[in-house]
């Protein structure tokens, strides 16, 4: 069984009926406090509600808290030890296109990138001035001004983390945003990666299940949670390959300005962590909070 794994605190919204329509996916909700409980309770989904999460997961829940996205890690959880083999997970302002959940895990043919910079950007091949969001700014820089950067071969990779593009709003981070607003497509069939490090989010992207036990969306990290749990991953051995749009991003409201704010960990850190985690996965907790600290920890010996 594949499942999808998300969290929410608003009602039903179109993408959420689509996904819970689709007929060879089970979506898992983890309701948080301010969720409309009863209204998921009337789908075609499994819901979680908070008292369940308290009684299957307690030391997780307790770990993250309340009131953030990063209850979507008990979704995960619910679906891994249900033997998910494949789990999505999702955002629900993602609007899934009829080419949504087609599995592309294993070995695949993909294009190469290759960069001599530390960290792959997978947006700004397709838009020299954007970057990811998670991408240090410390390579902006040099990305943006070299026209000649990135080398391309094709080849066959074993990859475990399947990250789909999104039309619409890209997943840039603040500053990008407040430089280059606006609406893009990614029109391209081919499947890519790179040998280096690269980041990937938590809103339309599928993992196998040997990844779950080296992944987290990190709680009291702010919008580093899913980006620092995806170079994480990666540290440990697992690897991306991104492909093509298979969602139309309808962005819920958001403030750029407490985006940012919710970003300068990764702004301050990113690049220092990724490089010492390069030597040692472990390395992570040194960049961590304390409370992050504490959830990280849990959350690798539950499995």
């Amino acid at each position: 069984m594949n499942y999808i794994a998300t969290t929410t605190i608003f009602k039903p919204s179109e993408a959420m009926k689509k996904f819970i329509a689709l007929p060879d996916w089970t979506v898992v909700i983890a309701g948080d406090n301010k969720t409309p409980h009863e209204l998921y309770q009337e789908l075609n989904c499994i819901y979680l509600t908070p008292l369940m999460q308290q009684e299957m997961y307690p030391n997780i829940s307790n770990t993250i808290g309340w009131n953030c996205i990063q209850r979507r890690n008990l979704a995960i959880k619910y679906a891994y030890d249900q033997g998910a083999e494949y789990i999505a997970l999702v955002d629900d302002d993602n609007i899934p296109y009829d080419n949504w959940g087609k599995i592309e895990l294993g070995t695949q043919k993909v294009k190469e990138f290759w960069t001599n910079d530390l960290v792959f950007d997978p947006v700004g091949i397709f838009y020299p001035h954007l970057w990811h969001r998670g991408y240090p700014l410390e390579l902006v820089k040099k990305r943006i001004s070299s026209t000649m950067y990135y080398e391309t071969t094709q080849c066959f990779a074993e990859v475990d983390i399947q990250a789909n593009l999104w039309n619409g709003d890209p997943d840039i981070d603040a500053i990008c945003r407040m430089m280059s607003p606006g609406k893009y497509t990614f029109e391209f069939d081919e499947n890519y990666t790179s040998k280096r490090i690269s980041p990937f989010n938590s809103q339309n992207t599928i993992i196998s299940r040997d990844v779950v036990p080296h992944y987290m969306c990190i709680p009291y990290i702010g919008r580093m949670d899913d980006i620092w749990g995806g170079y994480y991953a990666q540290a440990c051995g697992h690897k991306v390959m991104y492909s093509r749009a298979t969602v139309y991003q309808d962005r819920n409201d958001h403030d750029v300005t407490k985006d940012y704010k919710n970003e300068i960990i990764g702004y301050e850190n990113t690049y220092d962590l990724i490089k010492a985690m390069m030597g040692d996965p472990y390395e992570i907790f040194k960049f961590l909070p304390t409370k992050a600290k504490l959830a990280l920890s849990t959350w690798l010996r539950s499995f």
